[in-house]
């Protein structure tokens, strides 16, 4: 799914601005590891103490561009729990439903947004979970 044109972002610049946010928005990552989505509630942004150059896409990105990040973020997620489950990963069947609900939830707390994004949303995960396709190397 290419979130891009559903926004209206067409333009060079544009899209230049939000695929380098999402390209460098986990950096920090980098040198702590994966954090849990609970701890990252208590570091702002800004002050995890890591200085990347990459970083500055991120944190001097609009609000909006950093909305569609986290939209794409939730996105890649219900991805990976999906495949998870279709490569035999039963642990993580209890977390689908979680993860469907917050891509589901944040897309409706934008009215803002082209009513074009919830449901574009909804069709990819719904064909996600319908797909019989498997991931091949």
């Amino acid at each position: 799914m290419k979130l891009a044109p559903i926004f209206g972002i067409t333009d060079f610049l544009g899209v230049l601005q939000l695929s380098q946010a999402a390209l460098h928005h986990d950096d920090p990552e980098a040198l702590t590891g994966d954090m849990p989505t609970t701890a990252k509630h208590y570091i702002k942004e800004g002050e995890s103490g890591v200085d990347m150059p990459g970083l500055l896409w991120y944190t001097q990105a609009t609000d909006r561009t950093k909305e569609i990040v986290k939209l794409a973020d939730l996105l890649e997620a219900f991805f990976f729990i999906n495949m998870e489950i279709k490569m035999g990963n039963k642990f993580l069947i209890k977390h689908k439903a979680g993860a469907k609900g917050r891509v589901l939830e944040f897309a409706m707390n934008h009215p803002d947004w082209p009513t074009k994004v919830f449901d574009e949303c909804v069709i990819w995960m719904r064909t996600m979970e319908n797909s019989q396709s498997q991931i091949y190397a």
